[in-house]
């Protein structure tokens, strides 16, 4: 559901030729075991990211745990299965985190409205 919300709101970044192009959208896995870069390259296909403002990320679990509990996030295995809560964090370009939405509480038009306000 989330990466159906992103593929909106970039559709709705990428619609107008003169609007902002310093914006990026980028999703992190939570089960790097699983979600190998070949399985993020698949699926950032599937989802029709353009690679230029859409990225699917990896790393060592530990980084990955580091930067969810930095953003609020909890996980944790459940029989095999990943359970996690959500976060859609929009950081400006001075690095500065400008709006936290929790969960999967918001709307295409609201991320796009802060993407657009935190762009230069």
């Amino acid at each position: 559901m989330l990466a159906q919300k992103f593929r909106a709101v970039q559709t709705a970044l990428t619609a107008n030729p003169d609007g902002h192009k310093n914006w990026r959208l980028l999703s992190v896995t939570l089960d790097p075991a699983h979600d190998t870069p070949e399985a993020l390259r698949r699926y950032a296909k599937a989802q029709q990211a353009d690679p230029t403002h859409w990225r699917f990320a990896t790393g060592e679990l530990r980084a990955i745990t580091t930067l969810a509990l930095r953003c609020g996030v909890n996980f944790w295995d459940e029989n095999g299965a990943i359970v996690h809560e959500l976060r859609t964090v929009v950081v400006d370009p001075a690095g500065r985190v400008r709006r936290v939405f929790t969960d999967n509480e918001w709307t295409p038009e609201d991320l796009v409205r802060e993407l657009r306000a935190a762009a230069p």
